[in-house]
């Protein structure tokens, strides 16, 4: 009989932007020889960007989340998924506009193909595309549904409180928030954007391994491994909220509607930035 180990098993669970200071400080090791999970074509693209740090692996990605939109059903046939229709919707639309990472913002410049380095690799904001965004908030603003008061809401939760509360029809939140309480009046779909192409910013968790001893890291492995087998993640994650890193354990989903929604976001998505250009550039867009 195998048991498990009196000391604990060195995996941890960490959202990404931890995940990634975490390993560039050296506090993490590779997983690179201790598994061969990643080499599988079964696992999506944002999940192998999500583990991979300055090109080393250092974490198995186990749960993912995007940026969606919610609507009321009894307002909405189906919502408005450009920017001409929101604005022709006449109802406010519900983000955290003080958020400081800003990310609807920034998800509207990427999806206008927006840069966020230059040929130097440093940060930077295409004016001409930024303008186009910030011309698209002018006109919502001047019609009252992008009122000044969002920018009191600083986190998703405030906006979500604000939508179960009916201050307005339409939220702009993460997948989790929507697929772990399943409003009966609601329903999700991808944000809107200039021409309702879809697309969506993708975040994520992974587990990593911490341990100084190489035989305690193996043992992780092993355990992570098991964690991530879709006969157990593809359950797990359906009724977490959270979108699954691979494409089997997305098939193991009950929910029809919600697994079509999943899959979109999933191959629609990009990764979110690295947590020194969403700190600086998130920073500008905010104040813009």
């Amino acid at each position: 009989m195998n048991l498990l180990p009196s000391a604990p098993v060195p995996a941890v669970a960490l959202p990404r932007s931890v995940f990634e200071t975490a390993a560039l400080k050296g506090l993490l090791y590779p997983v690179d020889g201790f598994t061969s999970l990643l080499n599988n074509p079964d696992w999506f693209l944002y999940a192998r960007q999500l583990a991979n740090i300055q090109g080393g692996t250092y974490g198995i990605p186990f749960a993912g989340n995007g940026l969606v939109m919610v609507y009321k059903q009894k307002v909405f046939s189906k919502p408005p998924r450009t920017w001409d229709a929101f604005l022709n919707a006449k109802v406010p639309l519900l983000f955290p506009a003080g958020q400081p990472e800003a990310y609807f913002t920034l998800a509207q410049y990427l999806a206008n193909d927006g840069k966020l380095v230059d040929e130097e690799g440093k940060p930077t904001l295409d004016s001409a595309v930024l303008a186009e965004v910030f011309n698209f908030y002018e006109q919502a603003r001047r019609l009252e549904q992008m009122p000044y008061w969002l920018t009191q809401y600083e986190t998703n939760q405030q906006t979500w409180q604000a939508y179960l509360d009916g201050r307005s029809p339409l939220l702009i939140t993460w997948f989790s928030r929507y697929a772990s309480e399943k409003p009966k009046d609601s329903a999700v779909d991808l944000i809107p954007t200039t021409s309702g192409e879809d697309f969506s910013l993708i975040n994520g968790w992974c587990w990593s391994l911490a341990n100084s001893e190489e035989s305690r890291r193996a043992l992780a492995v092993e355990l992570v491994e098991f964690l991530v087998d879709p006969e157990f993640l593809g359950p797990w994650s359906e009724t977490a909220g959270f979108l699954p890193p691979t494409n089997s354990a997305l098939q193991k989903w009950g929910d029809s509607n919600l697994h079509l929604v999943a899959e979109r976001i999933i191959h629609a998505a990009m990764l979110v930035p690295s947590n020194d250009l969403v700190n600086v550039i998130g920073a500008a867009l905010k104040e813009g």
